[in-house]
């Protein structure tokens, strides 16, 4: 050939291609991408031979190549943290104990090429797609013992071109967990009585007869539920005298409990994580 240009659309000047070598047979031209750049690369192929005999104007592939430029960088349309801790399952703030599974799912508003997770040092985390389109994407883990506080995370990720997403720490649904692998303990337990009378030998001990309401009550360390408790034998849920820290039973004395000291057993309570006594 002669020559050869391209021309790319309307009121453009053509570009020539460069010849490769001295044959005239090959021909390359190249340009850089700039940002805005998008959509299909489009082209028209104008040229002539050594005669100057005109072309006809070429605008597609031989082999059906082609480039389309993406130079917007993706975002994250749903971020969402799920905990399988069963006190909590199915609320925006969950909790989760040892043994809990805490998923992370995200959806993106393109095909990611990745999309990994990180919490602190070491190496992130790549997600899973799900399914073939690369815009759902989750991670899974069991929470250990020993860890607590709120379950954090960086998300990294970039497209099928390359561009990197800004990075992001927050779910889209205000969605959260709290880790808490600590089991909760009795801070006091003390008895009083509704009889006046105490041993003279012991001021702290309290004389108690038939009929005569015996009252336990125990503190705990953190707020807890389900509280039980035994007395002499007898079974009894505990109340909460407010914010699920202080707890109190009453046992009535039967005329069948002919013992020198009431016997208790705090048999079983459990946090909001369901850590266990």
């Amino acid at each position: 050939l002669k020559s050869l240009s391209v021309g790319g659309g309307e009121g453009e000047e053509p570009t020539p291609l460069n010849p490769v070598g001295d044959s005239g047979l090959e021909w390359t031209l190249s340009r850089t991408v700039e940002s805005g750049d998008s959509g299909e690369l489009t082209f028209t192929l104008n040229y002539e031979d050594l005669a100057g005999n005109d072309g006809v104007s070429v605008s597609n592939t031989t082999n059906n190549s082609k480039i389309t430029f993406d130079t917007s960088a993706p975002t994250l349309s749903g971020i969402v943290l799920a905990s399988t801790n069963a006190n909590t399952e199915g609320q925006l703030e969950q909790l989760a104990k040892a043994g809990d599974t805490v998923t992370l799912t995200v959806a993106s508003s393109e095909a990611l090429k990745s999309l990994s997770v990180g919490g602190g040092e070491g190496e992130p985390t790549p997600f899973n797609p799900v399914g073939d389109s690369g815009l759902e994407w989750t991670v899974s883990r069991t929470v250990e013992s020993g860890e607590n506080g709120e379950s954090g995370f960086t998300l990294n990720y970039e497209d099928l071109a390359g561009n990197d997403g800004a990075s992001v720490s927050n779910t889209t649904n205000s969605s959260t967990v709290m880790v808490d692998t600590v089991a909760p303990t009795i801070e006091s337990v003390s008895f009083s009585s509704s009889s006046p009378s105490s041993d003279p030998d012991y001021p702290s001990s309290y004389l108690s007869m038939e009929d005569d309401t015996v009252t336990l009550s125990l503190t705990t360390d953190e707020r807890v539920e389900n509280v039980e408790v035994k007395i002499n034998g007898y079974s009894y849920s505990a109340t909460d005298d407010g914010g699920g820290t202080s707890w109190t039973v009453e046992h009535m004395v039967t005329s069948g409990e002919d013992v020198e000291s009431l016997e208790f057993e705090i048999t079983s309570f459990s946090d909001p994580s369901g850590n266990a006594l």
